[in-house]
């Protein structure tokens, strides 16, 4: 077992959901949700410093999770509902 985490291992700060996220160290359910919230309300995080932002995030757990941590692209908006195809009468 070894310490260094892999690149495979790292969790993105734009696409994890709270479920996710809730399963870093030092990170449970409310946080998650605030970390998740907080990224919908204003916008994806442009470096892993960002998170600091997030109520309950200090220096001591941003250092802490910042070897597990990555920020990529944000998270695909769902796509729309399809519209639904009129068929025309025979």
């Amino acid at each position: 077992w070894s310490s260094d985490v892999c690149s495979s291992d790292l969790v993105d700060l734009n696409r994890a959901g709270p479920v996710e996220l809730s399963l870093l160290p030092g990170v449970g359910p409310t946080l998650a949700r605030r970390i998740a919230e907080d990224r919908d309300a204003r916008g994806p995080f442009a470096d892993v410093e960002d998170l600091g932002r997030v109520r309950g995030v200090g220096p001591r757990l941003l250092e802490q999770l910042r070897p597990r941590l990555t920020v990529g692209a944000p998270r695909p908006e769902r796509p729309e509902e399809p519209a639904q195809k009129k068929i025309a009468p025979p």
